[in-house]
């Protein structure tokens, strides 16, 4: 494939894994696409040292990304008090501590950090967090959007479910006891101008 177009795909790659939350299979399949780009462009898989991962995420989204994805792929057990550090210092953005708990989370680190997460500090204990398309409530929602959507119109119920699926994550690493799927249509509705 010539150089331009590895750009170009790379660059869209790095814009659709960008999104706040990105759903099976596309995630892995992109991943999968993204690693075979950058092989195509001449990279190799290179560990980055910890200390490389802080400072890329502290740096633009792409850097971020490269950042998360390695953090992801490292036993992070071992630098659980640097993590602490680096969530408790308000240098982060929002999404970002947000990858960084899940991370925590999907290697079961127990900890409690204090962190800045909307303008105000919370108390997180990671090995309380639940994932949240398990809670029943998201379960209950998404059921409920099924019914109204999935038979007579996909397309608004796959756009339903990536609004819900975005305020989910909007209000990780708690659940917004607002959220119902009536909330849900009412938002997508006003995508398209239907005043309900």
């Amino acid at each position: 494939m010539e150089a331009g177009k590895l750009e170009e795909v790379n660059r869209i790659l790095i814009q659709e894994l960008n999104m706040p939350y990105v759903p099976e299979p596309y995630l892995t399949k992109f991943n999968e696409l993204k690693s075979r780009v950058h092989e195509s462009r001449g990279g190799s898989r290179k560990s980055l040292c910890f200390d490389e991962i802080i400072d890329l995420l502290q740096k633009d989204t792409t850097s971020q990304m490269v950042a998360l994805s390695s953090l992801e792929s490292m036993n992070l057990h071992r630098y659980q008090g640097d993590i602490k550090e680096l969530l408790e210092l308000n240098t982060l953005d929002d999404v970002v501590k947000k990858h960084i708990l899940i991370c925590c989370k999907e290697q079961n680190l127990d900890m409690t950090v204090k962190i800045q997460m909307n303008g105000s500090e919370v108390s997180v204990d990671i090995a309380q967090l639940q994932d949240p398309f398990t809670n029943p409530k998201y379960l209950e929602i998404y059921q409920a959007l099924s019914e109204t959507f999935e038979v007579n119109n996909p397309s608004m119920f796959a756009i339903s479910l990536e609004v819900l699926n975005g305020r989910v994550f909007e209000a990780y690493p708690f659940w917004d006891d607002s959220l119902d799927a009536t909330s849900i249509e009412k938002q997508v509705n006003t995508f398209f101008g239907i005043d309900v």
